[in-house]
């Protein structure tokens, strides 16, 4: 939660988070699938009960819902991406009980998530699977094939859009009507050249210095 806080405290009002499902049934906002790498502590996400994951020690930090996200930072859109078959329906409720369909965007490596997510709350935007982002490479490079339907943004590794193709990927995707994230990005020169190429979002570790390099460049 602290890092939320200090996001929001510096003027960020675009977060992302991945999110798991506790073992009962809540929606948990973090990005591993298990405790052991930040709170010396150990244990999966879906074996422990949520009152269990609200007391794992972070220093002044704790484990927050979803939920409690989308509550605190009602000013904020979201980026989020479902880690499971599991939590992307509690996930979909979630966002219909805080009444945020309009500041999400749902995102997943399993295009089976995506469809599902599509299909059952077509108001809910999403962005690009591997499959749609393989499309939108193939558009770049001149192939003719039609563009991933039902999507509002290509989420990609930095890698993507600094290579060799970057300009053309970012060009085609906005030709398209799409918006490009690149993540994650926590070098300078990286972010500086991804500006340059009209990156739409910078997924970083490091909002600070992100701020820091998008004034510079506005002097």
């Amino acid at each position: 939660m602290a890092a939320f806080d200090h996001a929001y405290s510096l003027g960020i009002r675009v977060m992302e988070t991945d999110v798991h499902l506790s073992r009962d049934g809540v929606v948990v906002a973090f990005h591993d699938p298990e405790i052991d790498r930040v709170s010396g502590q150990t244990g999966r996400i879906d074996e422990m009960t949520f009152d269990e994951l609200r007391a794992v020690e972070l220093g002044s930090s704790r484990i927050p819902s979803m939920a409690e996200l989308l509550e605190t930072f009602a000013d904020c859109v979201f980026n989020i991406d479902a880690k499971s078959d599991e939590v992307l329906t509690r996930l979909l409720a979630v966002i219909e009980e805080c009444r945020a369909a309009d500041r999400v965007c749902v995102g997943s490596f399993s295009e089976r998530r995506l469809r599902r997510a599509r299909a059952t709350h077509p108001h809910i935007a999403t962005s690009a699977g591997p499959l749609g982002i393989g499309l939108a490479v193939l558009r770049s490079l001149k192939i003719p094939v039609p563009p991933p339907a039902d999507v509002i943004a290509y989420q990609v590794p930095q890698a993507l859009v600094a290579g060799p193709i970057g300009q053309r990927f970012v060009d085609q995707a906005h030709a398209d009507g799409r918006v490009v994230h690149a993540w994650t990005v926590n070098d300078e020169d990286v972010m500086e050249q991804l500006l340059d190429r009209g990156v739409d979002g910078i997924m970083t570790d490091r909002p600070s210095t992100v701020l820091e390099v998008i004034a510079r460049r506005s002097c």
